[in-house]
């Protein structure tokens, strides 16, 4: 299944759901990151409801702090 994440073309096997992609990839769930799936934004409560489907697309943006 291809699935386009943060501009890159990607193969995964099977569809996920978003949770379950960021802690295979290995992200930290204490981290702050926003979610969008094919231009909307996800709220974080339906990360382990919402499953990628192949063509999705999906950008991952973590939060930084600065000033």
């Amino acid at each position: 299944m291809q699935v386009r994440i943060n501009g890159k073309d990607t193969e995964i096997h099977e569809s996920v759901s978003i949770v379950d992609y960021l802690t295979s990839i290995g992200f930290d769930k204490q981290v702050s990151i926003a979610v969008a799936i094919n231009g909307e934004i996800i709220p974080k409560e339906d990360y382990g409801e919402i499953h990628l489907k192949n063509g999705d697309s999906m950008e991952v943006v973590r939060a930084i702090g600065g000033g």
